[in-house]
């Protein structure tokens, strides 16, 4: 069954923002096999830009997400602010 699942839409720059991995296959690498299809893909298909995005750390909280886009060679552009729903 699948562990992992992505979204890539057919932009000449793909946009690699939608990917999930279940809870139980956390911590397994599953983020990182995903963005590497989809780096692999967009190379294939002869992009030559990719772009993508994470929330900032929030709270001390690691970020997965954001050490596998550095770990692949993505830098920050940009920042934007996390909001919080009000208690």
């Amino acid at each position: 069954s699948p562990c992992a699942a992505f979204g890539m839409p057919p932009f000449f720059r793909p946009w690699l923002g939608v990917a999930g991995v279940l809870p139980g296959y956390r911590g397994r690498s599953a983020h990182g096999a995903l963005m590497a299809a989809r780096i692999g893909g967009a190379i294939e298909a002869g992009c030559t830009a990719i772009v993508t995005e994470t929330g900032e750390p929030a709270g001390g909280e690691p970020n997965p997400s954001l050490a596998d886009m550095l770990r692949f060679g993505f830098v920050r552009v940009a920042s934007r602010l996390n909001y919080e729903a009000a208690a």
